[in-house]
């Protein structure tokens, strides 16, 4: 843990991160320095917006094409997936 001086509001060495991520409708609540904001994007948002697609699939409220890959047996087939019509 490492403390921070208020100039480092000004300086943009912390951020005020959104919580769930902003693509998922979350609010700028969480106080965070730079570094550690940018990994929380890296390794956190992209399996939360992974998550929110699934779940958009299953309940057939997709709002976009997601990559997906479907494997039968060895064989794999990288495909992208819409949603289309009514349910």
């Amino acid at each position: 843990m490492r403390g921070f001086l208020p100039a480092a509001l000004d300086e943009n060495v912390l951020t005020l991160e959104h919580v769930p991520p902003q693509a998922l409708g979350g609010k700028r609540i969480l106080l965070t320095c730079c570094e550690c904001n940018n990994r929380a994007g890296r390794e956190l948002d992209c399996e939360m917006q992974a998550l929110d697609d699934i779940l958009g699939f299953a309940r057939g409220g997709m709002k976009r094409a997601v990559s997906a890959q479907l494997t039968m047996g060895e064989h794999t087939l990288n495909i992208e997936v819409v949603a289309a019509g009514e349910r």
